[in-house]
């Protein structure tokens, strides 16, 4: 890295031993428990704990619930990880590892799931579409260690039954297993228009881990180093993936 630079390539090598530890902390847990919520539970935290571990000290990452205590029956589902800042947002309320923060706090969404597969995809992109009604600027991101193949998924996207504003709409679904990362064209420069994706095979696990944290570096950070991992993010697709398609759209295809 230089003064003007993040090179994407001295920060895949690392992203790829924590896929690599991701994995082994999973297979330990699943080797142990077979109950799915446990599990699931367990590699939340997986994903919560490496973000964390990362973070500014103007923001927590933590998993709950959003809320605009002004207005009824504004709350959000349960989210898997929440990044809001902290510093000038104090949570609502605390119950444990749980909490409940203002939405103006909240700067990334994210949903993670053991296996997407077409009931679990839905449910991730309705959870975050509800976080996202709450305020529509927060990042908003799928993450799945394990899935069906990358034509289901597409075609499970395609067939979503309900409109889907891209206010409201994922930011990025990345599949580590698969390699596949889906990113929308308006992450980086929202329009107001319908969302369209690109669907991208990365060259290893490393990557879509690379992404993540890039993205998330662009949240959390100074204008600076946010423009910076903003282009790195960008030259790591066009290095290290192969494109797919460029033109998935969420509901396409209704069943």
């Amino acid at each position: 890295m230089t003064e003007n630079e993040i090179t994407p390539g001295s920060l895949v090598q690392y992203c790829r031993s924590i896929a690599d530890e991701f994995k082994a902390r999973q297979h330990r847990i699943s080797s142990l428990v077979k109950h799915n919520l446990t599990t699931g539970t367990a590699r939340e935290t997986i994903v919560r704990d490496f973000l964390a571990e990362h973070c500014t000290g103007h923001y927590k990452v933590v998993q709950g619930f959003i809320c605009d205590p002004t207005q009824i029956d504004r709350v959000s589902r349960q989210c898997d990880i929440l990044v809001y800042n902290h510093l000038y947002h104090p949570v609502i309320h605390s119950e444990g590892q749980i909490k409940v923060v203002w939405s103006i706090s909240v700067q990334m969404v994210i949903e993670v799931k053991t296996k997407l597969n077409k009931d679990t995809l839905y449910r991730a992109i309705e959870n975050v579409r509800a976080a996202k009604a709450l305020r529509s600027r927060m990042t908003g991101l799928v993450f799945a260690f394990e899935s069906i193949g990358i034509s289901g998924i597409i075609e499970h996207l395609e067939s979503y039954a309900q409109d889907l504003p891209m206010m409201y709409a994922p930011h990025a679904i990345l599949v580590l297993d698969k390699k596949l990362l889906i990113e929308s064209n308006n992450i980086w420069t929202p329009t107001g228009e319908r969302d369209v994706y690109q669907v991208r095979e990365a060259d290893n696990e490393g990557v879509l881990m690379t992404y993540l944290f890039l993205v998330f570096l662009a949240n959390v950070t100074e204008p600076t180093l946010c423009s910076l991992a903003v282009k790195a993010a960008q030259n790591l697709l066009v290095q290290q993936t192969k494109v797919v398609s460029t033109d998935l759209r969420i509901g396409a295809r209704r069943e």
